[in-house]
């Protein structure tokens, strides 16, 4: 109760004394007033908490504001201080300034502010809105792998007659026109502010890039994450610069119920320079920009260019000058493609590479020719599920080898249509050709005619036929480099029985050409012998089979035999030392001690270091008592 707390004041007037207090009533009168305990006197709640410092009368606060309340004789009357105080115009206006604060407490929606904060609100949704649009347009033009920019690519009027602005435009016009806010947008926003410029759709695609990323390489922040390099230089023919395409290769931990071996791309760079220097710079700006620590890299694959391989200044060089570890490791796929690119050096199969790519180009760059050579398929009874000829890939062999299975398949074909258009039946006299068609389809059809050129072709195929599937699984994500050695040294293996058995494979060759000679009407015989023949080989023999045999067979199969086992020896696999790891390996290993000195290159990579001869101890004895069949067949398993 108020009575309780106010306390009363003695008063001394003509020699009496009486007692005054601070009235109840008053806070009834004076809704305005309050009453403080502490500083017993009374106060204006609104004054005190509402009083403008810069009012128009310049006013400075007085009693019930600066200070208490406490002459209570002078309450009230013509010249009290309550009354008083009611009339001043800094107290009228702090009253209404406290009306309104508590009008906005009862009903905020009324307030200024909070109305300009729901504006804000519904524009930041519709801003939201518009952009997600924008985003996923892009989005979806990055999926489907079509350019965004067009001839002209903005809203203006200037424009709006054009009759195609891009991809990107498209599909947001096409948009908007089941969106009403898009719609709005796209017609009524400022120049600056449209959203959809060449910039921004730059910048949308770099932030989706680096998204992708993050989320792809997301498990190399882990303390023990390692990974390799895989990086090749090319240019970018469109935008005559030199670009290199960065790719990773890791453990993916972050299920370790079930860690996978991913091989991503990682971004595209430009290059300035293509020498080792600067292609190493842009590999370590590239990591480090990502946040990504160089020193976690244990191995490196590139081609064998002297910028990539050099020991010295090469890019190997430069990051195992940061990354000791970091292994170099000449492709696989590359070092196979140069074995055989350099096995076919041999003049006969060279000439029979040559003709091959002649013909495809024949028909290829003549829509009438290759029109032609369909209709000759029509016509025979023997159904054709391929109908054109490819071409010879220059980088990878395996589609080199899907180009001579078409040509096998379609041989006898294209030498009847080379003859129908030098001798043309009377259902195809009505095609003419001009003189330059008639002269290659003569030189094309006397050289697929002769005999040495179908067991080159022959020779060529079934060689290389074992070298088709290896040629594939190389260039597979996640393949691991156990197996991959396993397997060219398979390959190493069935060449080299080819090689001994070479007088019975060569019979099924042999036999296998004179069918396909027999078809186009080629005469079975050796080529002119002559003492001192420098353009081909011209080893004497008794037979065609014995000749051909010598000179082009056994040579083909000696090259590919000699160019696969120096490119593949031992010296030339880094971080082979790891294959002494594999089960089937271990447990015929006799020496620990020097296996123990091998591993030791990975020593900081191991917890404890100095327990590696134990843990290798251990490692064979579970092995040993195991059985073989139940032994993991690669790096990964174990």
């Amino acid at each position: 109760m108020l009575s309780e707390s106010v306390q009363t004041v003695t008063r001394q007037k003509e020699g009496r004394s009486y007692d005054v207090k601070f009235q109840e009533s008053w806070l009834v009168y004076f809704k305005w007033l309050v009453y403080s305990p502490s500083a017993k006197g009374g106060y204006c709640k609104y004054c005190v908490l509402f009083f403008a410092k810069d009012n128009s009368t310049r006013t400075k606060p007085g009693v019930l504001v600066a200070t208490p309340f406490t002459n209570f004789r002078k309450a009230t009357g013509k010249d009290g201080i309550l009354t008083s105080h009611e009339k001043l115009q800094y107290h009228k206006d702090a009253m209404m300034a406290g009306s309104e604060f508590k009008g906005c407490l009862n009903n905020p929606e009324q307030t200024v502010p909070f109305m300009m904060s729901a504006s804000n609100q519904s524009q930041y949704e519709i801003n939201i809105h518009i952009l997600r649009s924008i985003v996923d347009t892009v989005l979806l033009c990055g999926k489907q792998n079509i350019s965004l920019r067009g001839h002209r690519d903005t809203f203006s009027d200037n424009t709006l007659t054009v009759s195609n602005k891009g991809n990107f435009l498209a599909i947001l016009q096409l948009m908007a026109s089941k969106d009403s806010l898009l719609q709005t947008h796209l017609n009524s926003c400022h120049r600056n502010a449209s959203y959809t410029s060449k910039t921004i759709q730059n910048e949308i695609i770099n932030i989706i890039g680096d998204q992708i990323r993050s989320s792809m390489t997301g498990c190399l922040s882990q303390e023990d994450a390692f990974f390799a390099i895989i990086a090749d230089e090319v240019t970018d023919v469109h935008a005559n610069q030199e670009v290199l395409s960065f790719c990773l290769r890791f453990l993916d931990n972050l299920n370790p119920e079930q860690p996978e071996v991913k091989e991503v791309f990682f971004d595209f760079v430009y290059l300035d320079k293509t020498d080792g220097e600067s292609i190493s710079r842009a590999i370590i700006e590239c990591l480090s920009k990502r946040g990504i620590d160089i020193t976690k890299a244990r191995g490196q694959a590139y081609d064998g260019a002297s910028a990539m391989s050099s020991s010295r200044v090469g890019v190997q060089a430069r990051i195992r000058a940061l990354a000791p570890r970091a292994l170099y490791v000449h492709c696989n796929s590359h070092v196979l493609n140069l074995s055989i690119a350099s096995s076919c050096q041999i003049q006969a199969i060279k000439n029979m590479i040559d003709t091959i790519n002649e013909t495809f180009k024949f028909f290829h760059f003549s829509p009438k020719r290759q029109r032609f050579f369909e209709s000759i398929l029509d016509k025979e009874s023997e159904s054709h599920a391929v109908k054109k000829l490819k071409g010879l890939c220059k980088t990878r062999w395996v589609e080199r080898h899907t180009c001579y299975e078409t040509f096998y398949s379609l041989y006898p074909s294209v030498c009847l249509c080379l003859e129908e258009m030098l001798h043309p039946s009377q259902e195809n006299a009505h095609w003419n050709w001009d003189r330059e068609t008639l002269v290659k389809a003569q030189g094309l059809l006397s050289t697929l005619t002769t005999f040495q050129y179908i067991i080159s072709f022959v020779i060529a195929k079934n060689t290389l036929h074992t070298v088709k599937g290896i040629a594939a699984k190389l260039q597979k994500n996640g393949r691991d480099i156990y197996e991959a050695y396993q397997m060219i040294d398979d390959v190493r293996s069935i060449l080299k029985e080819m090689r001994t058995d070479v007088d019975e494979e060569f019979q099924d060759w042999f036999k296998e050409a004179k069918q396909i000679a027999n078809k186009v009407g080629a005469d079975i015989k050796v080529p002119r012998y002559a003492h001192r023949q420098q353009h081909r080989a011209n080893a004497p023999a008794d037979t065609p089979l014995q000749y051909f045999k010598l000179n082009v067979g056994i040579p083909f199969l000696d090259h590919i035999d000699q160019e696969m086992s120096s490119r593949f020896c031992e010296e030339n696999r880094p971080g082979s030392d790891l294959f002494l790891l594999v089960p089937s390996v271990v447990r015929k290993c006799s020496d620990l001690h020097s296996m123990n000195n091998k591993l030791q290159f990975w020593k900081d990579d191991i917890p404890i270091s100095l327990s590696l001869p134990n843990e290798i101890k251990e490692w064979k004895r579970h092995w040993t008592i195991q059985q073989p069949q139940e032994d993991p067949t690669t790096l990964f398993e174990c």
